[in-house]
C-alpha cells in the first residue's frame, strides 16, 4: 500500500528530464564516465570536477552520491527516467523504514495502536508535498540516500535495545547500525546528527535516575564512528569545514536568523503551500521584526509542550525532538552558500513531523466518543492524503524540463539573480530567444548588485551573457564594454577572458582572439571555451584538421560549461573527422552531439552531409527531413538537399 501511495504522489516525475544542477553534476561530469578514476570520487568534494584551477571551498563530501550517479549512468546511458526511478525507489524504501521505526517506537503499547500509528505516519511521509524537491530533482539524491541509511541505522539501534533480545543478535544489530551510520555520512553531512537523536531517545526513555548515563552509553559507539569519519573527511577535502559565504551578520543577528529559519522550516512542514526551488535569503537584522517575534513565540510554545509531554507523551516529544535535532546542520549559514533555506533539507526532519502530527491527531481523537474514533481517523487521514497527492503531483510538473523549471521558479522567486540568469541561459541556448535572454540577464545583474553583499559572480555571469549576445548581433563595442563590466565585478573569473576571445572570434578578429584564448589557458589550463576557440581557429583559419581535433578533444576532457558547448565540441570533432576521411568516426561524433541537443538543425544538417559523404543517401535524406520538420526554411538544409538531389 505504501509503495502504491508513493507512486500515486510522485509517479509522474518519471517523465521529467534533467534540470538545473543535474546538467552539470551528471551530464557534464567527466568523473562519471567510463575510464575515469573511481578513487577520485571517494577522495574529493562533489564539485571538484568543476574546479579546474585553485582550491575548492565546497563542504560537500558525498562520495556515495557520485558513485551512485556513475553506476546509474553507466547502466542506463544517463537516461533521466532511470535517475528518477532510482529516486522514487529510495523514497519508497525510506517510507517503509519510517513505518518500521514508528511501529518499533510504539511497540510498548497494543499491537493495534502501534500498527495504526505506524501506518498513518508512513502514509503522511510517503505523500508529503515537501518531498517534491528531494524526489523530483536528480541532484537531490543525497537527501534520499542519507535518509535511508540514517533511518536504517536508527531502526537497527531500536531493535538492538529491545529487552530480552538474543545477545549475539543484539551485537550484530549494533554493528549494522554503526555501519549504516557511516554510509549515511558518506551520502550527506546531515547524518552527523544521529548520535544526538540516539542520545535524546535514550534520555527520554531511560529509567529515572539513570537516564543521562544511559544516553551517554547508547550514543558513545556513534560518537566513536563520527570521530573516525572526521579524518577521512579531512583527507578528502583538506579541511573539516570552510565558510562558503561571508554573510555580514553580528552574533545576535546570526542567532535571530537561525530562530527565524527554524520557524520557517516548521511552517513549511505544517503548511506545504507556495513551494519553490529557490528562496532568497533575507537575514534578520533586528529583534523587533514580526517574523522573529513569531518564531520566538512558536519556539516558546514548543518548549513548553516538550516539558509538559516529557513523561505524559514521550512519543510526541521524541518526534518533535527529531525535527529540531536533524535541522541543526542546515542552521550553519556560512556553510550553505547562497541558497540557505530550501525544501529538500526537510526530507529527513519530516519523518519526525509526520509522527508528531499523528500523535497530536490521536490525542484529539481520544476526546471523541469511542464509536466515532475509527471513522474520524480514517476520514481525517484520507482527506490529508488526498490533499497531499494533489499538491505533490502539481509540484512535480515544475521540474519537467529546463524552461518550465526556470520559468516557474522565477515567478515564485522574482528577486533571485541565480534564477534570472538560469532562465536567460535557457532562453538563449534552447529557445534562441536572444531578446528575452538579454532582458533576464539585465534583471539578474540589477538584482545581484542590490544584494547585501553584492553577488558579484552573478553580476559577471549576466554581463558575460549579454556580451556574447551583443557579439552575435555584431555590436563589438557593446560586447567588449559588457565584458569589462564583468571583469570588474568578478576579477578572478577566467570565463570572462575566454568569453572575450569568443566575441573577438565572432567579429572575425582571429589573431586577437587566438592571443586572448592563450591568455585564458594560462589562467586556467582546462578552460573548455578557450580550447574550443583555438580548435575553431585551427580548423577554419589554418585548415589544420589534426590540430583542431586535438584542441576539441582537450576541451571535452576539461569541464564544458554548458550542454550546448559539449554538443558543439562533438559537432566540431565530427566535421573534422569527416574532412580527414574518417567518416564513420565523424558520424558517431555527430550522433553524440545530437543526443545532447536533439533539435539543433545545424547538427542534423551536418550529420546528413556526413551520411552523404559516407554514401548512405537514404539516411542523409531522412535526417534532412527531420530538419525540415523543425524549420522548413533552414537554408543550409535546403542547400544540402539540392546537392543530394
Amino acid at each position: 500500500m505504501l509503495t502504491v501511495l508513493s507512486y500515486a504522489a510522485y509517479g509522474n516525475v518519471l517523465g521529467n528530464g534533467f534540470v538545473w544542477d543535474d546538467v552539470h553534476q551528471i551530464l557534464q561530469n567527466p568523473n562519471l564516465r567510463p575510464g575515469s578514476s573511481w578513487w577520485y570520487l571517494f577522495s574529493s568534494n562533489v564539485w571538484a570536477f568543476s574546479h579546474n584551477f585553485g582550491p575548492s571551498t565546497s563542504n560537500d563530501f558525498r562520495p556515495l552520491q557520485m558513485a551512485s550517479y556513475r553506476l546509474i549512468g553507466q547502466w542506463s546511458g544517463f537516461s533521466p527516467t532511470v535517475f528518477h526511478v532510482a529516486s522514487l525507489v529510495f523514497h519508497v524504501v525510506a517510507t517503509l523504514l519510517v513505518y518500521a521505526i514508528v511501529f518499533q517506537l510504539a511497540g510498548g503499547t497494543t499491537p493495534r495502536r502501534a500498527w495504526g500509528l505506524a501506518t498513518a505516519a508512513a502514509v503522511l511521509f510517503a505523500l508529503h508535498p515537501i518531498h517534491s524537491e528531494a524526489v523530483d530533482w536528480a541532484s537531490a539524491l543525497p537527501e534520499l540516500g542519507c535518509a535511508v541509511f540514517y533511518l536504517l541505522a536508527f531502526l537497527s539501534y531500536l531493535v538492538a535495545i529491545t529487552p530480552n533480545y538474543y545477545r549475539w543478535r543484539s551485537y550484530g544489530l549494533w554493528v549494522a547500525s554503526c555501519v549504516s551510520f557511516i554510509l549515511a555520512m558518506l551520502w550527506k553531512e546531515m547524518a552527523l546528527t544521529l548520535p544526538l537523536v540516539i542520545g535524546f531517545h535514550a534520555l527520554l526513555y531511560g529509567e529515572a535516575g539513570a537516564r543521562l548515563r544511559r544516553a551517554v552509553r547508547h550514543s558513545m559507539p556513534f560518537w566513536a564512528v563520527l570521530a573516525a569519519y572526521l579524518p577521512l573527511r579531512w583527507r578528502a577535502l583538506g579541511f573539516l569545514y570552510q565558510p562558503v559565504r561571508g554573510w555580514v551578520l553580528s552574533p545576535g543577528q546570526y542567532v535571530l536568523t537561525d530562530l527565524d529559519l527554524v520557524g520557517k522550516y516548521w511552517w513549511k512542514l505544517a503548511v506545504p503551500l507556495r513551494l519553490s526551488a529557490y528562496y532568497l535569503f533575507d537575514p534578520v537584522r533586528s529583534l523587533t521584526e514580526p517574523r522573529v517575534l513569531a518564531a520566538i513565540t512558536f519556539l516558546g510554545l514548543a518548549t513548553a509542550g516538550i516539558i509538559y509531554g516529557w513523561r505524559r507523551r514521550p512519543l510526541a516529544v521524541f518526534a518533535a525532538g527529531w525535527v529540531f535535532l536533524t535541522l541543526i546542520p542546515v542552521l550553519n549559514l556560512r556553510a550553505l552558500g547562497r541558497n540557505v533555506f530550501t525544501e529538500r533539507y526537510l526530507y529527513l526532519p519530516s519523518a519526525g513531523f509526520c509522527l508528531l502530527a499523528v500523535c497530536l491527531a490521536e490525542a484529539g481523537l481520544a476526546r471523541m466518543p469511542r464509536a466515532w474514533r475509527q471513522r474520524a481517523a480514517t476520514g481525517l487521514l484520507s482527506a490529508a492524503a488526498l490533499l497531499c497527492v494533489v499538491q505533490a503531483q502539481r509540484r512535480n510538473a515544475d521540474w519537467h524540463d529546463q524552461l518550465t523549471f526556470f520559468t516557474r521558479t522565477v515567478a515564485q522567486a522574482p528577486d533571485s539573480p541565480d534564477m534570472e540568469n538560469g532562465l536567460a541561459a535557457v532562453l538563449r541556448f534552447d529557445q534562441h530567444d536572444y531578446r528575452g535572454a538579454t532582458g533576464h540577464y539585465a534583471q539578474a545583474a540589477a538584482l545581484a548588485a542590490a544584494q547585501q553583499p553584492p553577488e558579484r559572480d552573478q553580476m559577471a555571469i549576466a554581463d558575460q551573457g549579454m556580451a556574447l549576445i551583443a557579439g552575435q548581433n555584431g555590436d563589438l563595442q557593446q560586447a567588449l564594454s559588457l565584458l569589462d563590466q564583468a571583469q570588474t565585478a568578478d576579477p578572478g573569473s577566467p570565463e570572462v577572458i575566454s568569453a572575450r576571445g569568443g566575441v573577438l572570434l565572432e567579429a572575425g578578429r582571429w589573431q586577437q582572439a587566438e592571443g586572448v584564448f592563450h591568455t585564458a589557458l594560462q589562467v586556467n589550463p582546462r578552460d573548455a571555451n578557450a580550447w574550443n576557440g583555438l580548435g575553431f581557429i585551427a580548423w577554419h583559419e589554418r585548415h589544420a584538421d589534426a590540430e583542431a581535433a586535438g584542441d576539441f578533444q582537450q576541451a571535452l576532457a576539461s569541464y564544458p560549461l554548458s550542454v550546448e558547448l559539449t554538443a558543439s565540441l562533438h559537432e566540431g570533432l565530427g566535421a573534422v573527422d569527416c574532412e580527414m576521411g574518417h567518416c564513420p568516426q565523424g558520424i558517431a561524433e555527430f550522433q553524440t552531439a545530437l543526443a545532447l541537443s536533439p533539435n539543433d538543425p545545424e547538427i542534423l544538417t551536418n550529420l546528413a552531409l556526413a551520411y552523404k559523404t559516407a554514401g548512405n543517401l537514404v539516411a542523409a535524406r531522412a535526417t534532412l527531413q527531420r530538419v525540415f520538420a523543425l524549420d522548413p526554411t533552414f537554408a543550409p538544409a535546403r542547400a544540402a538537399l539540392a546537392g543530394l538531389e
